[in-house]
């Protein structure tokens, strides 16, 4: 195999998966680890990758005008909206809630601003900040951190200590991929570390996942399928996958199910 169809292949990999390990890539090519090693080398050069310890992470790149996180925003928004209402029944005025990193939690952002008049938001999310911001009477709290621009968020040793100095009522927390057999997975290192600390801080934590990110599995560990208690996603859920989560103790809530939680419309 030459080169650059090694190169292309490593691209549609990060593309579809966001990070590989140099032994991933290995197998992929079926090529050495310091042949991989060079071709991550050269995609750091062309922009296209960041190599970080034992592997590399996807450069978000412009597609048609926009970046691949304003392209993910716009995947499945009709979902992430019907995500965003379904959490009515779980919000009360005068709360402080936690909304992490992810572009489901834009729309719930945006829901929580329109929706209630008196909330204490922490967030790591620096693209929900300016949507906070038209919630005049919303407290706004942003943890101290490093900002990753590509991800359009906080994270860092620092910001998890930050969020643990804060006792949250109610977190929600946008998911990347989940499964029965790996529970809640990520792309990303810091992902991982910062969403244990909000779950350590929160009294109550709510996972939202549209249906595509199920059955997923990223390649770093954040918590057993057992540590969720509450998941909502839409209405394009399957009732295999949901019966299965159920089956776990998980109560499960969508909108097209009767025996669901009242949705209030906002």
């Amino acid at each position: 195999m030459i080169q650059q169809e090694r190169l292309n292949k490593i691209v549609e990999y990060l593309q579809e998966k966001q990070r590989a390990t140099l032994a991933d890539i290995a197998q992929l090519n079926g090529v050495s680890i310091d042949t991989a090693r060079r071709d991550f080398e050269q995609l750091e050069a062309q922009g296209k990758l960041k190599r970080v310890r034992g592997g590399a992470i996807y450069c978000q790149q412009k597609e048609n005008g926009r970046s691949v996180l304003e392209n993910r925003y716009q995947e499945n928004r009709a979902a992430k909206r019907e995500i965003s209402r379904l959490l009515k029944p779980f919000i009360v005025e005068g709360q402080s809630v936690f909304l992490n990193s992810g572009t489901t939690n834009i729309e719930v952002a945006k829901f929580l601003a329109k929706n209630y008049t008196r909330l204490t938001v922490i967030t790591n999310n620096i693209y929900v900040l300016d949507i906070l911001a038209e919630a005049q009477e919303f407290t706004t709290i942003v943890p101290g951190g490093i900002v990753d621009t590509d991800e359009g968020s906080i994270g860092g040793d620092q910001c998890e200590r930050d969020i643990l100095q804060y006792n949250i009522d109610t977190a929600i927390l946008a998911l990347e991929a989940v499964s029965i057999e790996k529970g809640i997975t990520a792309y990303h290192p810091d992902r991982v570390s910062t969403i244990q600390a909000i779950m350590k801080a929160s009294r109550r934590n709510i996972f939202v996942a549209d249906h595509t990110k199920f059955g997923r599995v990223a390649c770093m560990n954040v918590c057993p399928v057992d540590a969720i208690d509450l998941l909502i996603s839409d209405s394009g859920l399957s009732d295999k996958l949901r019966e299965a989560y159920e089956s776990r103790g998980i109560t499960v809530v969508t909108s097209d199910r009767e025996n669901n939680f009242p949705l209030e419309e906002p």
